[in-house]
């Protein structure tokens, strides 16, 4: 459980420390922007994961391991668009949240996340016994 709520942590905190460092280094640099780059570069890389890790999961129900449509067929190219749209809706959308939010609206906008991202891990397993049950 406890790891749980510090993966939930991790994952409501680190974008908003992200988000903070920009804001608070747009008005005094130029090179603001990494602090952007490195948060489009994590959403791109957990979307990817999740949508080749979908791939995979549906591929080895469809097709045999041996088979030749196997190498081909790899789910990347629609996880590089999905991960690519997603980078470029949200990264601009989160910045300009950061800059226009008030505090109020920021702590609970945080602890939104962190209870959306806790419940998500707590439910994965009840959720994956409940549709592998309804498969069978």
């Amino acid at each position: 459980m406890n790891l749980m709520v510090s993966i939930a942590l991790v994952v409501t905190l680190l974008p908003a420390l992200l988000l903070s460092l920009w804001n608070l280094t747009l008005s005094y640099s130029d090179w603001a922007f990494l602090w952007l780059l490195v948060l489009a570069g994590m959403i791109f890389l957990s979307n990817w994961s999740i949508v080749i890790a979908h791939w995979k999961a549906e591929r080895a129900i469809v097709l045999r391991t041996e088979s030749w449509l196997s190498r081909w067929i790899t789910g990347r190219v629609w996880a590089f668009l999905s991960s690519a749209t997603l980078v470029l809706a949200l990264t601009p959308a989160l910045a300009w949240q950061a800059l226009t939010m008030s505090r109020v609206e920021a702590i609970l906008l945080l602890t939104l996340a962190f209870a959306s991202a806790w419940l998500f891990l707590s439910m994965r397993s009840f959720l994956a016994r409940a549709v592998s049950q309804q498969l069978v």
